[in-house]
């Protein structure tokens, strides 16, 4: 999807209508946006509240790091994702019964 700068508020307009397109596709993918942790889990939560993954724990001694925050790469060195890699951050948000309700 292009033309939307998510680390501003949404309109509830706009909301809706990603909504209703996640829950058709179960997917959206956002390309070139620059986001804070803090952006994208706002972001994340006009969805539903995102689940918290199990490798979250090794960053817990990283309190600028929001635990519902996954960093994809793929380079790996000594068993951590290299900083030289193009780094994605992903957010899972599970889909209910009550989030497919129209």
């Amino acid at each position: 999807m292009t033309g939307l700068d998510l680390s501003v508020p949404l309109d509830p307009g706009t909301i809706a209508a990603l909504r209703e397109v996640w829950l058709e596709h179960l997917v959206l993918l956002f390309r070139r946006q620059a986001l804070s942790e803090q952006q994208l889990v706002r972001f994340a939560r006009y969805f539903g509240e995102p689940t918290i993954p199990v490798s979250a724990r090794r960053f817990e001694n990283q309190p600028d790091h929001d635990p519902a925050v996954m960093l994809i790469g793929n380079i790996r060195e000594n068993g951590k994702t290299s900083a030289r890699c193009r780094m994605a951050k992903c957010i899972s948000i599970p889909i209910r019964p009550s989030s497919t309700r129209r």
